[in-house]
Parts: structure tokens; C-alpha cells; sequence
């Protein structure tokens, strides 16, 4: 008789335990682990949604900061053989900022 009680005291618990929610939120799981996969924290960078404004800020602090580093130059015209090509970093700023302005990005990523 009490095995019976103890197995039913456990079928009724098991039956009224529900399922918890699926969560939609790839950041949620990233959060609440010690450790996630690439994929997964790849995931949560991509849902993090676009926000022209702070988007605008940071590229505009980045083209006011740039006269104050010689990068530039260096990047203009590299001495370092392993980086054969020249790169325009105000160039590529400024297409990111004329982007951001326009139509935006998909997520912050």
C-alpha cells in the first residue's frame, strides 16, 4: 500500500508539472550559462537590434578621433610587407556612416 501511495504521489507531481516556456531569445541562454557555445553567442550578437543613433555616435567619435592617431597614414600607405594593399580607414568610416544614415543595418553585428 505505501508503494502504491509513494507511485501515485509521483505520477500526480509528474503530470502537474509543466513545461517551461520556450525561449525565443538566443541572448537569454547565452546569459544564464557559465559557458556557451560559438554558435550560440554568435547568435545573441545577431539579435541584438539596430539602433541608428548609437550606430551614428560611434562612427562619427571614430572620424573626429582619427586625426589624432598616425594609423591613418600608416594604413594610406603601409610599410609592413605583409599588408600589400593601402587602405582608406576615413573611406571605409564614412561608407559605414552614409549605410547607417541611409537604410540602416540589420542588427548591431
Amino acid at each position: 500500500m505505501v508503494r502504491s501511495t509513494r507511485a501515485m504521489a509521483f505520477a500526480a507531481a509528474a503530470v502537474s508539472v509543466r513545461a517551461a516556456p520556450a525561449v525565443t531569445d538566443p541572448c537569454t541562454l547565452s546569459s544564464s550559462a557559465y559557458w556557451v557555445s560559438s554558435a550560440q553567442a554568435h547568435a545573441c550578437e545577431l539579435a541584438v537590434p539596430f539602433n541608428q543613433t548609437t550606430s551614428l555616435s560611434v562612427v562619427d567619435t571614430a572620424i573626429k578621433a582619427l586625426q589624432y592617431y598616425s594609423t591613418e597614414t600608416w594604413f594610406l600607405h603601409s610599410p609592413n610587407p605583409k599588408i600589400p594593399h593601402d587602405w582608406d580607414v576615413r573611406l571605409a568610416l564614412n561608407t559605414v556612416k552614409v549605410k547607417t544614415q541611409a537604410s540602416g543595418y540589420t542588427t548591431d553585428w
